[in-house]
């Protein structure tokens, strides 16, 4: 074979055929089309820090009314079952209902674990009576940070009301 003879072309494997598409704007081959630069990175860690500042309080309300459910679905229960006793026995505070321990009072956690029920009201340290009761929701955990509704009530009467940390009435916007 002679030295200025043409060589052979090598035989190209089928994988470089395959080409990856060209970012938007860069051609083939230019300088600064091959990744991300500090400045668009900065920019977009800019935006996803704004949009996680203004949904994080949105969320962790809405996940606060969510755990409200456990308090009313706890205290829908215990009064329905109350309202059983009364029926039976004639009387909220018998102590032959299943439900009333000794004192006679109620004292369990709600069904998720986020509430406190209880038929003692904090103040007065009123209970059970013969004729009437009122069950209090009182928030345990995660969900004390929950100040808008910070004591759920429901009646013998199916009457709701809801307090906030300072004692103002909240029943509108906790019962809805």
């Amino acid at each position: 074979m002679s030295p200025f003879a043409p060589r052979p072309a090598p035989a190209r494997h089928p994988s470089r055929f395959i080409t990856r598409a060209p970012r938007a704007g860069c051609a083939p081959g230019l300088p600064g089309c091959r990744g991300l630069t500090l400045m668009e990175v900065l920019v977009t860690l800019a935006i996803v820090s704004i949009i996680v500042a203004i949904a994080y309080p949105s969320y962790v309300t809405q996940i606060q009314k969510m755990r409200r459910s456990d308090a009313k679905q706890s205290l829908v229960r215990l009064e329905q079952g109350l309202q059983r006793c009364y029926s039976r026995y004639r009387r909220f505070d018998s102590d032959e209902c299943d439900l009333v321990s000794a004192g006679p009072t109620i004292d369990e956690t709600s069904i998720d674990g986020h509430y406190r029920i209880t038929s003692v009201d904090s103040e007065s340290n009123q209970t059970l009576g013969a004729e009437s009761f009122t069950l209090y929701a009182r928030p345990e955990g995660v969900q004390t940070g929950d100040t808008q509704c910070a004591e759920l009530r429901l009646s013998n009467a199916s009457q709701a009301s809801t307090v906030d940390v300072d004692g103002n009435d909240t029943t509108s916007l906790c019962w809805r």
